[in-house]
């Protein structure tokens, strides 16, 4: 009877632990989220239009022969770094949105 109370004990501190563990990972999800949020936010309305600008504008001094090839090839090369950049925090926005809803998801059955 003793030995059944005390594996009772272990079992409820354990889960006990599981659940505060669980509370602390979805809290730095949710920072997470909320930082991942307002980078999206800066690439969308200002580095994204930016990189668009510098492609066309560096095309067009390219092609009135105002620039060379080597600063052509420099711009675009800023221009494609900014997407590229746009992507990778768009990727890990993804990623932690999969894992938060997994997270929620699994401890809500």
């Amino acid at each position: 009877m003793q030995a059944a109370r005390l594996q009772e004990q272990v079992a409820t501190v354990s889960y006990r632990r599981q659940l505060a563990e669980l509370a602390g990972r979805q809290d730095e999800l949710v920072a997470r989220h909320a930082e991942q949020q307002q980078r999206l936010t800066f690439y969308q309305q200002t580095a994204l239009p930016q990189a668009d600008v510098i492609v066309r504008l560096s095309t067009r001094a390219f092609k009135a022969g105002e620039t060379g090839y080597s600063e052509y090839l420099v711009n675009l090369e800023r221009a494609l770094n900014l997407r590229t950049a746009y992507l990778e925090v768009l990727l890990e926005h993804n990623q932690t949105v999969i894992e938060l809803d997994y997270l929620l998801n699994s401890t809500a059955q």
